[in-house]
């Protein structure tokens, strides 16, 4: 039999002759219908042709067979499908009886008659067999099952789709697909699913692309994709751009999804949902060079939108920038000057990429407030600065200004002092000012930050405010100085001019003197040794222990002026210094003597200095004042004797009658006494203990005679031991000592 032949047979139960032997006359023919003016015999498929038509559609899932189990109905349901089948399924069929499933040949479609006996064998393998079952819901294929079985059941929207769209089928899965869209087709005048109508769009391309075939149809297509595109998601519309629109009128395609483009990039391009996807559309708009029915839509779109500026612009325009392999130099030349500040209060962290191109055409278009607050953000700090000095070391002040605002003020400070850029100082002394803590945190080794710390001072700000501990930094200065390191003079300069310029407490100043400079040595050694005179004239320290460059220096007449005039020094003070200061001369004594009054206890101890100096010219003054000053009455009187304190008070204890003494001279000659005696305190050798007294009355710390100064303390406001219990002890101690024993005997 000819192939044609058999490919064009209508009926394929008139092949039964060539494949049975003899006429079976024992067959019962089943009732038929006509039709009105019938072609053929039709007879209305029953539940097994259907059960075997939804197999045939889900041919694949059956590994391309279906095997029939026994009756001569076979037949009739090959005849049913035979003329509804595809050209292209009827050449790859292979039809007829099977019996060993060995020889099925699943690259082809098989359609087989079993026997009964059999079947049980055909069930182990993925095959449809098409037993007595029975399927009634044959689900969304039912529509599809009808029309292969050519009955009228099937539905109209089937029809519809291969009546109006032509499509040029070749498999049975191209009608199980259209069949899917059936109803979508017959209802495009409701609002459908962007996706599922771009599918068909898509379908029709495929099976019909034929520009003059099924024009109305297709047209009417393109108006629903349109009229879906308005509510597409970003996704969705940038799909468009891989529809090949092959088949359609090229015009109204144009027409039509071109002003639905532009109304999606009217509508959500300046929208905040889906903008990574966004900035991807605007992206591949501007880098595509040729015609296209969306990319050059948008790019137009942006050069309309883009030139009437709005503030809102700002941060989509910074996504689009951030965005992989971006025009930069495009996307900036659609702007106008006065989007700078929008960008500038929505800039974002940028791509270290994108900030290497963009610094360029920023840079061209003039725009350096721009570029500064973005080298800010990517660059970091230092960076940021020192690209911004490169490109005009004399920039805008109000740049670099906005610029340190974005940097934490520590870092900013830090930053600087690497950077050592004179344009930097105003910023970095403002931001001391707001926030003077920040000093704690800087590298004093670091020359910049001493100039900023010297000018910070000069411009108005306390030279140690924001230290917690300013003497510990002001010790930390003269450190850097002794261990050879470098301190700026105008620096030092503005210390020693400032509230704490002392180094009394600093314990390394004996071997620092030489290693500053000389431009302000004086003055350090000057406030320095001011501040000793006072803690000695305390009865802290002497004179002799003090270094050879402070000894010298109290030469200087500012020292004995100081002494003189000082009002932060008591008499006593003063006394104590003029009794220990060789330097202090005459004219220096009748200064202070003219300068001061003294009480009893005051006068006393100038004449008793005076007589030890064999001041005669000071003694005269006092003499000459005796009518005026009563109060140097005391002093006259010592002046005349040339006795110091404690040995007027020896000489009276030979004659404890003889009135030149008071408790009090007694209570100090205890004191001084037992300073000498017992220099670790108190308790040494248990002296206090021994005289009934408890150590727990007594300071555990200082030195042995700031011990004794309390203890006496105590003693003379009636705490226990009594004075004649310690002396007793004392003169235990040293049963020799003649002035504990008159001590003992006055107190």
């Amino acid at each position: 039999m000819d192939v044609n032949d058999y490919l064009d047979l209508r009926d394929v139960a008139d092949l039964n002759r060539f494949h049975l032997s003899e006429i079976d006359k024992e067959f019962i023919p089943q009732i038929i219908q006509y039709d009105n003016n019938p072609n053929r015999l039709v007879r209305e498929p029953d539940s097994k042709m259907k059960l075997a038509t939804y197999e045939l559609i889900n041919h694949l899932e059956n590994s391309n067979t279906i095997a029939w189990v026994g009756g001569n109905e076979f037949w009739d349901w090959i005849s049913k499908i035979w003329t509804q089948l595809p050209r292209e399924v009827k050449r790859n069929i292979k039809i007829g009886n099977a019996f060993n499933t060995r020889y099925v040949n699943e690259d082809q479609l098989n359609l087989l008659l079993i026997t009964e006996d059999i079947k049980s064998n055909w069930l182990m393998e993925s095959y449809g067999v098409i037993d007595n079952q029975i399927r009634t819901d044959l689900g969304s294929t039912a529509s599809l099952c009808n029309y292969i079985l050519g009955s009228d059941m099937y539905s109209n929207n089937l029809h519809t789709i291969l009546v109006e769209l032509k499509p040029r089928i070749k498999e049975i899965d191209d009608l199980k697909l259209l069949n899917k869209y059936a109803e979508l087709f017959s209802h495009l005048e409701d609002r459908q699913s962007f996706r599922d109508l771009f599918l068909l769009v898509d379908l029709v391309s495929k099976y019909n692309g034929d520009s003059n075939s099924s024009v109305q149809a297709k047209n009417k297509l393109i108006v629903a994709l349109a009229k879906a595109t308005s509510a597409a998601s970003a996704e969705e519309f940038f799909s468009l751009q891989y529809q090949n629109w092959q088949g359609y009128d090229a015009d109204h395609v144009d027409e039509i999804i071109g002003e639905a483009i532009d109304n999606w990039l009217e509508n959500n391009l300046f929208t905040s949902s889906g903008q990574d996807i966004k900035s991807k559309i605007v992206v591949t708009g501007l880098r595509f060079t040729e015609n296209h029915l969306i990319f050059s839509r948008v790019s137009a779109f942006l050069r309309s939108k883009l030139n009437k500026w709005e503030k809102q612009y700002g941060k989509y325009v910074w996504d689009w920038l951030n965005y992989v392999n971006a025009p930069v130099n495009q996307i900036v030349a659609l702007l106008p000057d006065s989007a700078e500040k929008s960008l500038l209060d929505t800039q974002p962290i940028l791509d270290r990429n994108a900030v290497k191109i963009l610094g360029g055409v920023l840079l061209e278009k003039g725009w350096f407030m721009l570029l500064g607050m973005i080298a800010v953000k990517t660059l970091g700090s230092r960076g940021s600065f020192e690209k911004m000095l490169t490109i005009d070391p004399k920039i805008d002040q109000t740049i670099l200004e906005k610029m340190a605002d974005q940097v934490p003020a520590d870092q900013f400070l830090c930053d600087v002092c690497a950077i050592d850029s004179q344009y930097l100082i105003p910023i970095a002394i403002e931001k001391l000012k707001r926030q003077p803590t920040l000093k704690e945190s800087q590298d004093l080794s670091n020359s910049f930050w001493q100039k900023i710390w010297a000018e910070s001072s000069d411009q108005g700000l306390a030279l140690w405010e924001g230290f917690r501990n300013p003497q510990a930094q002001l010790f930390h200065v003269f450190d850097l100085i002794g261990e050879g390191g470098a301190v700026e003079l105008v620096l030092l300069k503005e210390i020693a001019k400032s509230s704490l310029n002392s180094l009394r407490d600093y314990g390394n100043r004996a071997s620092v003197w030489s290693k500053i400079p000389s431009e302000c040595r004086k003055q350090f050694l000057v406030n320095t040794l001011t501040d000793c005179l006072k803690e000695i004239g305390h009865s802290i320290g002497s004179i002799s222990e003090l270094e050879k460059p402070l000894q010298d220096s109290l030469q200087y007449p500012e020292i004995v002026t100081f002494v003189i005039a000082a009002t932060d020094l008591t008499i006593e003070n003063k006394l104590n210094i003029l009794e220990t200061l060789d330097s202090f001369s005459e004219d220096g004594a009748i200064a202070l003597i003219n300068r001061n009054t003294f009480n009893k206890v005051e006068s006393d101890r100038l004449g008793t200095i005076v007589n030890i100096r064999r001041w005669k010219s000071v003694a005269k003054h006092i003499f000459s004042l005796e009518k005026s000053r009563r109060d140097l009455e005391q002093a006259l009187a010592n002046c005349s004797s040339q006795l110091s304190f404690l040995d007027k008070l020896s000489l009276s204890l030979f004659d404890s009658k003889s009135g030149h003494h008071s408790k009090d001279d007694c209570w100090d000659a205890l004191f001084e006494k037992a300073i000498v005696l017992y220099p670790e305190g108190p308790n040494e050798i248990g002296l206090w203990e021994r005289a009934g007294g408890h150590r727990s009355d007594l300071i555990t710390h200082g030195s042995g005679k700031e011990k004794w100064k309390r203890a006496i303390g105590f003693v003379k406001n009636g705490g226990s031991p009594g004075s004649s219990k310690i002396i007793e002890k004392m003169i235990e101690d040293y049963p020799r000592d003649e002035i504990l024993k008159k001590l003992n005997y006055l107190l």
